[in-house]
């Protein structure tokens, strides 16, 4: 009987422990869906001030990096649209209260001149998590070939 109930009680921690971690990586999943589609689908600074950390890096993958400020008018201000913006290949792995997200980002996007192409990046970010906020402090992207 006292092997049942100590099997018991290790199987219920260890669902406790997956569900917690779980939620976690779920929050961060959200933070991420929501920062793409306040930069690629609403160009919201008021929603991308929220989710930034001050001492933001943010990498593009033509190698250019901006700071929070910079980030946030580049992103309102952008002329190219975006259609069709999704997320595969998610990850995230934790290290206390930093979480490092990788994603594989696909769109549809159209530049001033009309002119339409895909956009498929590779995008790592690495999030911090300040009471109960997650914020991006850095992100980093490469062009992934198409095949």
């Amino acid at each position: 009987m006292i092997k049942r109930n100590l099997i018991f009680i290790l199987v219920s921690c260890w669902a406790f422990h997956a569900t917690a971690q779980t939620g976690r990586e779920k929050e961060v999943m959200d933070k991420m869906e929501n920062l793409n589609n306040a930069i690629f689908v609403n160009k919201d600074s008021v929603a991308l001030a929220g989710m930034l950390d001050e001492k933001l890096s943010y990498a593009h993958s033509d190698g250019h990096i901006e700071n929070k400020a910079e980030m946030i008018k580049n992103a309102v201000h952008n002329l190219t649209t975006y259609r069709n913006v999704g997320m595969e290949k998610t990850s995230v792995v934790f290290f206390n209260n930093t979480a490092i997200a990788r994603q594989q980002l696909n769109a549809l996007q159209t530049d001033n001149t009309g002119k339409e192409s895909p956009l498929h990046l590779g995008i790592l970010q690495v999030w911090i998590q300040e009471g109960k906020q997650w914020k991006l402090v850095a992100r980093e992207s490469v062009k992934l070939a198409v095949n």
